[in-house]
């Protein structure tokens, strides 16, 4: 009986360790799935607001040339800023 009960211990240990490493592997995986989203999503933030600020600096061009659509423009850029919180929350406040 001690003999079936050892080695139902062992058994029993050699699955724990088993599911120990099971369980690592997925964390692992996990983690860099995780973190490949999270730097995908930083340089879509980094190419968006490069985006933004050619679009800022087309705009600021635009009204140099035709001082006149300045304010029509800004209120465009304004408008433009309101429907994309998005990117309102990753530019300078100056913007």
């Amino acid at each position: 009986a001690a003999e079936q009960r050892s080695r139902a211990q062992q058994k029993y240990r050699i699955q724990r360790q088993e599911f120990r490493a099971t369980a690592n592997d997925l964390q692992l995986l996990l983690i860099r799935r995780l973190q490949k989203t999270i730097i995908t999503n930083c340089i879509e933030c980094i190419e968006l607001k490069n985006v933004w600020h050619f679009y800022v600096l087309e705009l600021l061009e635009f009204t140099l040339i035709h001082p006149s659509a300045s304010s029509a423009l800004s209120a465009l850029g304004h408008k433009v800023r309101a429907r994309i919180p998005a990117i309102s929350t990753i530019l300078p406040l100056d913007f």
